[in-house]
């Protein structure tokens, strides 16, 4: 969350709710990003942790609930587990469960404990909404459960399925839960969420029980510049806030991730000399000279797009 502009900040006010995820936000610092953050949400943070004193905090997840939407208190005890946060809001009269995940190994057992999290109190027809970071490749499977009414086929441009893929997929259709990138409205050829060094995958996710499925009426994948991961937005049955500017294109820059971007990445990062310093330091000029060395290419966006 360190060296984000003021476009980043601003851009956050575009939606209701929100999650972000591998923060990397220790407590120390949460109160001075939680200044930045825009005054218009509740904010909550699961700091990130340190696996020993001398490595980086990793993990980390913040949440905002936007103010006037109706938030209803969860006061039970373990609430939060590490690598999930949940906001339990009322939309539209509806319940709504809505979790920020982030899972970087031992898939089976984190996955198991978030679902038996969600389910863990009587919340018979409410709506339950699974989104983050997954680090999960499933390909173009996820077949769908009864009860969600869809005629086309999962798609992906991501064509690739792991071990953790097929655990994800396993898990959340014995739940009766579907993924929804790649078959809904906005998300229909399955775009790449994750743009890197390591090339281009799907491993962000926005996933339904029976009774979200029917009420989430788009998902887009968002092209921003922020991160090597591109946000996952889903609206839910009213329009979205400003919807002037669904018509209006707009230029934006992306990561070239591309052959031809990876090595010229891989040669100026090759040039790159940094003086011994404390590990915070040389991992900000570390950041500022991978920003200089990537390749940028513009895209246009918006109405006709």
């Amino acid at each position: 969350m360190t060296g984000k502009d003021e476009e980043f900040w601003e851009g956050l006010k575009e939606w209701d709710i929100i999650g972000l995820v591998e923060t990397w936000v220790e407590q120390k610092s949460w109160s001075k990003i939680r200044g930045k953050l825009p005054k218009e949400f509740m904010w909550k943070c699961q700091t990130a942790r340190r696996k020993n004193r001398k490595g980086r905090a990793i993990g980390g997840i913040i949440t905002g609930v936007r103010k006037g939407i109706e938030e209803v208190k969860d006061n039970e005890n373990g609430s939060e587990l590490e690598g999930m946060a949940q906001r339990v809001v009322k939309l539209e009269g509806r319940t709504w469960r809505i979790a920020t995940v982030y899972i970087n190994g031992d898939m089976e057992e984190k996955l198991k404990m978030i679902v038996e999290r969600m389910k863990e109190r009587d919340n018979q027809g409410e709506h339950i909404l699974l989104g983050g970071d997954f680090n999960a490749r499933t390909g173009t499977e996820g077949a769908l459960v009864e009860g969600m009414e869809e005629e086309k086929e999962r798609c992906s441009k991501d064509k690739k399925i792991n071990k953790d893929g097929r655990i994800l997929i396993k898990v959340m259709e014995e739940e009766g839960w579907g993924i929804m990138i790649g078959r809904k409205q906005g998300d229909e050829k399955g775009e790449w969420t994750y743009s890197g060094g390591r090339g281009e995958s799907v491993i962000d996710y926005a996933i339904g029980n029976i009774e979200a499925w029917g009420e989430v009426k788009e998902i887009r994948v968002e092209e921003r510049v922020e991160s090597d991961h591109h946000p996952v937005s889903v609206r839910i049955g009213r329009e979205k806030r400003d919807e002037k500017k669904r018509g209006r294109r707009e230029t934006r820059k992306r990561m070239d991730w591309s052959e031809k971007g990876r090595n010229t990445f891989t040669r100026k990062m090759g040039e790159l000399c940094i003086e011994e310093s404390g590990i915070e330091k040389m991992y900000e000029e570390l950041r500022k000279a991978a920003m200089e060395a990537t390749c940028w290419k513009e895209k246009r966006v918006g109405k006709g797009d």
